[in-house]
């Protein structure tokens, strides 16, 4: 009997683990797409400020739609 109920308290402990890792994997995973995501914002105005000339028209719509809605 005490015997299941510590396995049993074994194969919880294990599933709760297994899972917080996997949350906690997943949380990583989207900070770093969010934090890629800023990068690449960032060096996309970085770039359209060096070379106007070079923004394409979808990108202009883009830029006009985030400054109405902002």
């Amino acid at each position: 009997m005490l015997e299941q109920i510590i396995y049993e308290y074994i194969e919880v402990t294990k599933v709760t683990t297994d899972a917080r890792t996997q949350q906690q994997e997943d949380y990583q995973k989207l900070y770093k797409e969010q934090a890629l995501q800023k990068q690449i914002d960032y060096l996309q105005k970085e770039l359209d400020e060096m070379h106007p000339e070079k923004v394409s028209d979808l990108r202009k719509f883009e830029l006009d739609c985030r400054v109405r809605y902002e």
